[in-house]
């Protein structure tokens, strides 16, 4: 049972001293280690590390105010976007979520560091935030010094268990700490698929949530009738029963995780020419339906952010059979965007075999993708092992043509590159980011700068 004094240090976001964004100061080193700190002790963390329902029905509460911020982004509302031909640079970041995408305009002096599948590795998420200064220039907020921190999806299983503190981490800068328009946290296959969390084979973040040695019932009261809901809702989810040993009140934070996850950005268009997504252009929904809807005969830069923002949020303008239509294709449109692979071997797209789900596409699919989008670059992850013809930069990341880069910053794996002579393996023994400026326009992939740790 926790003590009086852990119980204690749960509390509010309001009861933390949280610096303000906007404060100037000369800062050390030392700050991220005293957040880690201050979090480690707070409310959400204490989940993973007492038994208390106190805690537990704290961190549900939190999550819940965290998706309820994300609903706001999906109200139907007018946001002035434009082309990376036509963007203006600006001083101050207006980076701003619509529904399902993350617009960010041409920032001077702005530089965003890009993580993808992660997997839960806290080392790497510090690792990078100390090496880079991270928290310290976004108390700062120093003009000439800007910075964004993105990451591509797959935050979440395989990597110890940890995924549930880097998430509590960057969810508490971005939403508690004033850094809502600096901290992007793009969702991937893996946050999209509760199967996915709850395998054994491939997945972690269910039990790591859950934790099934934990009990509730003996430290207090969880809110009435929860216990029964969350039966209810995981049998008829999951079409099973739920585990004897797993407390409703953690199943229930964990369900509020995945609503997070949903209601979460799938896709970020900077104005100096970049799309961020987890893995694959939109074609099978977005793209197909302004190629050939009569209401959009000429695709534009325009009509594909309405697409990614409005279309599936604000329904009331179409038919029965249209709403229909469009509601299909957005799952598609999501399930394209997490889940598809770039291949040399098709022409245009084709269906994604090995993984049963989302795209295989040609390097002219991206490239008509983005000049829809006015960009130049597509900057992904999800895709480990590098196809024939994938130009290798480092056991991290590796590009195709002038236009696509993948990243899996994941370390203590190898993957394995293909070329005529077969495959060979390739170690994975450092982990990797990215680096890449928000004001200049982005031309290629080398304008993108690759870091290892």
């Amino acid at each position: 049972m926790p003590s009086q004094e852990q119980e204690e240090k749960l509390g509010s976001p309001e009861q933390h001293d949280y610096p303000p964004a906007s404060r100037a100061e000369t800062l050390t080193d030392g700050m991220l280690d005293t957040t880690l700190t201050d979090l480690s002790a707070s409310y959400l963390s204490t989940l993973f590390q007492t038994n208390s329902s106190r805690a537990c029905v704290e961190s549900l509460a939190t999550l819940k105010r965290y998706t309820q911020e994300l609903e706001k982004t999906y109200a139907p509302r007018e946001i002035p976007f434009s082309s990376c031909a036509d963007g203006p640079i600006i001083d101050i970041p207006k980076a701003e979520q619509r529904g399902d995408l993350v617009y960010i305009p041409r920032i001077r002096n702005a530089k965003a560091f890009i993580v993808s599948d992660s997997e839960g590795d806290e080392e790497l998420i510090q690792a990078i935030f100390r090496k880079e200064r991270i928290l310290e220039r976004l108390v700062q907020n120093n003009p000439n010094d800007q910075v964004f921190f993105i990451s591509l999806g797959d935050m979440v299983d395989r990597a110890g268990l940890r995924a549930s503190h880097t998430l509590e981490f960057l969810l508490n800068l971005k939403f508690d700490r004033g850094f809502h328009d600096k901290i992007h946290l793009l969702v991937g296959n893996h946050e999209l698929s509760p199967h996915i969390q709850m395998s054994d084979q491939q997945g972690g973040f269910f039990r790591e949530v859950v934790d099934f040695r934990s009990s509730y019932s003996i430290f207090g009261d969880i809110p009435e009738g929860l216990d029964e809901e969350i039966s209810t809702w995981f049998e008829s989810t999951f079409s099973s029963a739920l585990p004897k040993d797993a407390a409703p009140i953690r199943v229930a934070v964990w369900r509020e995780f995945n609503r997070i996850f949903t209601h979460s950005p799938k896709t970020i268009v900077t104005a100096n020419g970049l799309v961020l997504c987890h893995a694959a252009p939109t074609h099978s929904g977005a793209f197909s339906f302004l190629q050939n809807s009569s209401k959009w005969p000429q695709p534009s830069f325009k009509q594909a952010i309405e697409w990614l923002t409005d279309i599936p949020f604000n329904l009331e303008r179409y038919t029965d059979e249209e709403k229909e239509v469009l509601a299909s294709m957005h799952e598609a449109t999501i399930q394209d965007i997490t889940w598809g692979d770039w291949s040399p071997d098709v022409a245009g797209t084709a269906p994604n075999t090995l993984r049963g789900q989302g795209i295989l596409y040609d390097l002219k699919t991206l490239e008509q993708y983005l000049d829809c989008l006015g960009a130049r670059v597509m900057i992904r992850g999800h895709q480990k092992n590098p196809p024939r013809g994938a130009a290798v930069r480092t056991p991290n990341v590796w590009g195709a043509g002038d236009s696509l880069l993948t990243i899996n910053s994941l370390v203590g794996s190898s993957h394995f590159i293909q070329d005529d002579n077969g495959f060979k393996e390739v170690a994975q023994t450092k982990r990797g980011y990215l680096e890449v400026g928000l004001g200049s326009p982005i031309n290629s992939i080398n304008d993108v700068i690759v870091h290892e740790l």
